[in-house]
């Protein structure tokens, strides 16, 4: 009868739930289980129910809560996605492997480095492409087995330093500017006074003194006379009338320009600041009775001239310096101008050197006297001197420079070295840089370890903020540059010889300063890097929040080896379940779709932690005994058919 088959389809049913509901409680404590739940259908016989029959089975993929463990290769998702493994085999005759999907993060590392779970199934990832800064994971189905390998990391050879400091604004200035002084012989042997030439923008005029003192005086005879200037002078009766008509012709168109005063000891003391002082005999010819001697006293002299330079407030000083005699084609002079070979025979002039701490610009001045003779005078050329620090820094002497700091670097054999920075302050808001290597047996480059290597300058705005850098010994790179219109804004880097390939990229090292102030206040390292390392074991490994693998070695270098591939699927309920908490793909779940851990409908990852069983035990056993009610009534439905046939029979 239909209520015996009725209850019949009752009783399956209900022992499916129950079988159903047992093994999720069962597997409540399964890390990554997701709960079944058997859902049914009615079955028609015509008109009449015929009972009832299994529909489905429908997996639950809600999220299990996430509990810490401390194992390294533990993971959970937090969020959507299965993690992808494969049967755990290398044997060459098996070119596919079937590949399974998982929420069951329990790894570990077998024999073989291969990361794998229980079953001994390997865990993928996206592998990493790139080196560097520049690493990608390329999102693909072809996925890596992940292997943690347990091989030493190569050692990196320095190519690249950055250091980031403050100079004191406050250290002295080292530098100077010089110019050199000609050694042809001039053709200008006097100069006027007021003969001028400009000096950074400034005119500087010669003012000159000339003086000249006598021996003391005979006596005079009342007919004396001399010529002072092409003056004549005289005859008078004493010293004083003489002095008296020296100075009556001082001044006025055709003045002598020359002063007379007498000593206490009856010398008569001849001065001039507008002229030469000539002396030439009178008629009479008695010089020799007033105590002087012919000839011609300068008033602009190399010396009075050097004043004049000196106190023109430019910053700049003048010296006077011996120079040896060449003419225009370089070749040296003797005395009477012929041209020697050996410098021994070689005459030498004076001439103005000019120094300062700030730059010098030399110019004619384009108006006053002698314009053109001053400068040829002086022996100074007409242009631009930059100041500069011509000494050479001594690593073993720190009065020679005013800052250092120390790099460790590494060579192509992982190999520790140093390279050591100087910093010389030239002027205010200009440094020169200096380098030396020094190898691990103590062996310096340049190989003397008293010089080292001039490597660029660097300049500072009056803010503190660097405004050009030079990279080089020669200084003819400029590398970074605000002070010009466009920018020059190649990079903040200084090159810096090694004088090895084995060190630095083709024996070359950057350090890159982009940063660096120069403020009034200590020297300060900020910052201070570089991108070599030495070989390295391994330490260990971890995975982050983005699935990325890092590999730590004793070297203190981390390398990334790639990510943990998450799979999503359109249709999750389409999955086969294939025990061990893994789901194979089917054409009612779709092809597996690959994604990164935290991006798009991903999950994050979370390691040290297991996803616990999505089954709530609670909610099971009240399901239990619904389930148990159910089988309890179709059990009750059979029972009754059978009585119900029962009573046919006995009729």
């Amino acid at each position: 009868m239909g209520i015996g088959h009725s209850g019949l389809s009752g009783v399956r049913a209900s022992t499916f739930e129950l079988s159903t509901i047992g093994n999720n409680v069962a597997n409540a404590g399964t890390v990554g289980f997701k709960k079944s739940t058997a859902e049914f259908s009615d079955v028609m016989s015509g008109t009449v129910g015929g009972g009832v029959e299994i529909s489905d089975l429908r997996q639950t993929f809600s999220q299990g809560s996430i509990q810490g463990t401390g194992n390294t290769w533990d993971l959970a998702i937090s969020g959507r996605g299965f993690f992808k493994v494969s049967e755990g085999s290398d044997d060459p005759n098996v070119a596919v492997k079937d590949n399974f999907y998982t929420r069951n993060g329990a790894f570990g590392v077998d024999s073989s480095g291969y990361v794998v779970n229980s079953s001994g199934m390997r865990l993928h990832m996206f592998e990493a492409k790139g080196t560097g800064d520049n690493i990608e994971f390329p999102v693909s189905t072809n996925t890596t087995e992940i292997l943690i390998q347990q091989n030493d990391s190569e050692a990196k050879a320095t190519e690249g330093m950055s250091g980031m400091f403050n100079l004191d604004a406050r250290v002295s200035s080292r530098g100077v500017a010089t110019s050199t002084p000609t050694s042809v012989a001039s053709t200008v042997t006097e100069l006027p006074v007021g003969a001028e030439f400009l000096l950074n923008n400034v005119r500087v005029t010669a003012t000159g003194h000339a003086e000249m003192v006598g021996s003391t005086a005979s006596s005079l005879d009342g007919t004396e006379t001399i010529k002072i200037n092409d003056v004549v002078i005289g005859p008078a009766a004493s010293l004083t009338s003489f002095k008296d008509a020296i100075n009556l012709v001082e001044n006025g168109d055709n003045g002598t320009g020359v002063h007379a005063e007498i000593s206490g000891l009856g010398q008569l003391k001849l001065t001039s600041s507008t002229k030469d002082i000539k002396l030439e005999e009178g008629a009479a010819g008695n010089l020799a009775t007033l105590g002087l001697t012919a000839g011609i006293t300068p008033a602009v002299t190399l010396a009075s001239l050097v004043n004049d330079i000196n106190a023109s407030g430019t910053g700049v000083s003048g010296s006077i310096k011996s120079v040896m005699l060449t003419n225009s084609d370089g070749e040296m002079l003797n005395e009477s101008g012929v041209v020697v070979t050996n410098e021994a025979e070689a005459a030498t002039i004076e001439a103005v050197q000019l120094s300062g701490a700030v730059d010098i610009k030399v110019e004619t001045s384009g108006t006053g006297a002698a314009v053109n003779n001053i400068l040829e005078f002086a022996g100074i050329s007409v242009g631009s001197y930059e100041v500069s620090y011509n000494g050479m820094v001594n690593p073993m002497d720190d009065v020679s420079y005013d800052h250092s700091v120390t790099n460790i670097i590494y060579d192509t054999l992982g190999s520790k070295q140093t390279v050591n920075t100087f910093f010389q302050k030239v002027t205010d808001g200009q440094w020169e840089v200096y380098s030396q290597r020094v190898d691990s047996l103590g062996n310096t480059y340049p190989i003397d370890e008293t010089k080292s290597l001039k490597v660029g300058e660097v300049h500072f705005d009056g803010s503190g903020a660097l405004s050009k850098i030079v990279s080089g010994q020669s200084g003819s790179e400029v590398v970074y540059d605000t002070t010009v219109i466009p920018n020059v804004t190649t990079n903040t880097k200084l090159t810096m010889e090694t004088g090895s390939p084995a060190v630095g990229k083709d024996g070359y090292i950057e350090l890159d300063i982009g940063g660096t102030n120069q403020f009034a206040g200590k020297f300060r390292i900020v910052d201070l890097s570089q991108d070599g390392y030495s070989s390295g074991a391994l330490t260990g490994v971890e995975v982050d929040e983005s699935g990325t693998i890092r590999a730590s070695y004793t070297n203190g270098n981390t390398l990334q080896l790639g990510k943990v591939a998450l799979f999503e699927f359109n249709n999750s309920q389409g999955l086969r379940q294939e025990g061990g908490v893994l789901w194979a793909a089917t054409n009612d779940s779709g092809d597996p779709r690959p994604g990164e851990p935290g991006e798009s409908v991903f999950g994050r990852i979370k390691s040290l932690s297991l996803e616990s069983s999505a089954v709530d035990v609670t909610e099971e056993l009240v399901n239990l005994i619904t389930a148990q009610r159910n089988f309890q009534a179709n059990s009750k439905m059979i029972s009754a058919s059978k009585e119900m046939n029962q009573v046919v029979l006995n009729i």
